[in-house]
């Protein structure tokens, strides 16, 4: 195990991240309800809300941020740069995906609206490419925290599986971000500075990951 600050996912081009994501996707999780407990009347008081919540906030088309991209591309010559963007919006619909399954089993109803995500979306269209960033940014460090509490407090056999699934992309996504959702550093600077500043201040614990993480060479 080693801490993600010291990871290769910070060095990867984004020719390199569409193949990790790429590859994430072959490899889907496949839930098995079969040996799934019934949720007690504790546990879809404690979890539903904000389970629906998240199921929702994962979920985009990613058209803003999609037309961000492809306009810095353009403009920096960037040619891989919005594949690997539409492959991170792929992973973020996986993972709205897999939670969407276990609300499906549990007769959970999808959340019609969620007033943070609402807020995040606003917020995320405020200044381009750089408020897109930073914005996302914010909320994987969120995640990371929220999925590993959900991972702890719930008996689950399939969300526990769906946790542990979400803690290693995010984490790899969290750093990633630098080269998925930061481009560049030299051109975007005030994005970089508001992200690594919004990191510093963060109160969310360092993750590590496998070092037997997939790589893509």
């Amino acid at each position: 195990m080693y801490w993600i600050a010291n990871s290769r996912f910070r060095q990867f081009d984004y020719e390199q991240w569409i193949r990790y994501f790429q590859h994430n996707y072959r490899r889907k999780l496949e839930l098995d309800f079969s040996t799934e407990p019934e949720l007690t009347d504790k546990e879809r008081k404690l979890i539903i809300p904000s389970v629906a919540a998240f199921q929702k906030g994962e979920h985009s088309e990613g058209k803003y941020f999609l037309k961000a991209a492809e306009k810095f591309a353009g403009e920096y010559n960037e040619p891989f740069y919005p594949e690997a963007v539409r492959k991170f919006i792929m992973e973020e619909n996986l993972h709205s995906a897999y939670l969407g399954q276990f609300m499906k089993y549990h007769d959970i109803v999808p959340a019609r609206e969620s007033r943070l995500d609402g807020i995040f979306r606003k917020l995320r269209h405020i200044w381009g490419i750089h408020s897109e960033t930073a914005v996302l940014l914010n909320a994987e460090i969120i995640a990371l925290t929220y999925y590993r509490a959900l991972e702890i407090v719930t008996d689950s056999h399939a969300l526990k599986l769906i946790c542990r699934q979400m803690l290693h992309t995010q984490a790899s996504i969290r750093y990633g971000h630098s080269s998925i959702c930061t481009p560049k550093a030299s051109r975007m600077r005030s994005a970089t500075h508001f992200s690594n500043t919004s990191c510093q201040t963060s109160t969310a614990p360092r993750w590590k990951i496998s070092d037997t993480a997939y790589l893509p060479k």
